[in-house]
């Protein structure tokens, strides 16, 4: 059997998608984490913030 699409609807649906874009894409059988989007979501330290990533 081969996944040769996928619909999601609702809440951080992009998320899910991109997972299975990316396993569809390599024939790979096990999921991604953490995918891009979610590393975005969580960096609140930025070259441009001037914070320390310490």
């Amino acid at each position: 059997m081969r996944v040769i699409g996928l619909h999601v609807l609702g809440p951080n649906a992009g998320v899910i998608t991109q997972g299975y874009a990316v396993a569809m894409r390599l024939d790979g059988t096990i999921g991604i984490h953490p995918t891009c989007s979610e590393v975005f979501i969580v960096l609140n330290v930025t070259k441009r913030s001037g914070g320390d990533i310490s």
